[in-house]
């Protein structure tokens, strides 16, 4: 988490968040910028869904993270989610995930647990969908492996 706080401290103390971006972001493992693709590859094809605005965007956020996280630790696997099996959320093999991740929920004042659920229903088709998450070739790397990803496209 220390990525993220570093981020919205620097968001805070710019002028802007858009000053913020275009100063790039840092990631010290390639592992973490994928992470960070998919979750955004697939919130970006959500948004093409007008139906989309009919959950909250704190649920929406928390749901991706949720079933990236879970199938990640193999709670449940990518044909489970795409398959919507992993509806049964409350099921007794995934209660100690569960609680863990309610507790990241209350940590950081997202919706509970149980506000998630429609939303993680609507999100699991998307993640049929293939997605890139290889590292630009424009990006460049640095000594200690760590790189910098700027949005700034003028």
């Amino acid at each position: 988490m220390t990525f993220w706080d570093k981020f919205v401290n620097n968001c805070l103390n710019a002028a802007s968040v858009s000053d913020a971006i275009d100063n790039g972001l840092k990631f010290k493992h390639p592992e973490s910028y994928k992470k960070f693709r998919e979750v955004v590859q697939i919130l970006d094809l959500l948004l093409l869904n007008i139906d989309t605005l009919k959950y909250n965007p704190s649920s929406i956020v928390a749901s991706i993270v949720y079933l990236v996280t879970g199938r990640d630790s193999r709670q449940f696997t990518q044909e489970q989610i795409i398959n919507n099996n992993c509806a049964d959320l409350q099921n007794e093999g995934l209660k100690e995930f569960n609680n863990i991740f309610e507790a990241f929920l209350r940590e950081y004042q997202a919706p509970s647990f149980e506000k998630l659920f429609e939303s993680i229903e609507f999100i699991c088709p998307y993640f049929a969908v293939p997605l890139s998450c290889e590292l630009p070739m424009v990006v460049p790397v640095n000594s200690q492996g760590e790189f910098k990803v700027n949005f700034n496209f003028k």
